[in-house]
C-alpha cells in the first residue's frame, strides 16, 4: 500500500526521512501541483512529509494527504462505508458504497 500526497509548496531540497539522519534513509521531493505515492501507511514516511513545513515565518506545509493509493490488489479488504481509495490500476479515485467500489460516476470498479 502507498499513501498519495499532493505537493502544495515546492520543496527547496529533498525532505529526508527520518529527519536529521545522515545520510538519509529515504528522501522525497516534488514540485507544486505534483503528486507522490509514499510507500507504507499514514504513520510512516507520509506522516513525516505531512508535518514538514517551510521554515520561514508563516511557512506552509509542503504536502497534503489525498488518501491511500495502490493497485487494485491493494484495496482494503474490509473498507468502511464511504472510504476512498486511489486505484492506480484503473487510474481513478474509488469510493466504497457498502457493497462495491465505485468511481465518481457511480460505475462499479
Amino acid at each position: 500500500m502507498t499513501v498519495r500526497l499532493l505537493c502544495i509548496e515546492t520543496t527547496p531540497a529533498p525532505i529526508c526521512v527520518p529527519p536529521g539522519v545522515l545520510p538519509p534513509q529515504r528522501a522525497y521531493s516534488a514540485t507544486k501541483g505534483g503528486v507522490i505515492d509514499v510507500p507504507g501507511d499514514i504513520n510512516g514516511d507520509a506522516q513525516t512529509l505531512l508535518s514538514a513545513r517551510d521554515p520561514l515565518p508563516g511557512g506552509m506545509n509542503y504536502f497534503i494527504l489525498l488518501g491511500q493509493s495502490g493497485p487494485t490488489s491493494a484495496r482494503p479488504s474490509y473498507p468502511a462505508l464511504g472510504q476512498a481509495f486511489i486505484d492506480t490500476t484503473v487510474g481513478s479515485t474509488l469510493f466504497y458504497d457498502g457493497a462495491s467500489w465505485r468511481d465518481i460516476t457511480g460505475t462499479s470498479r
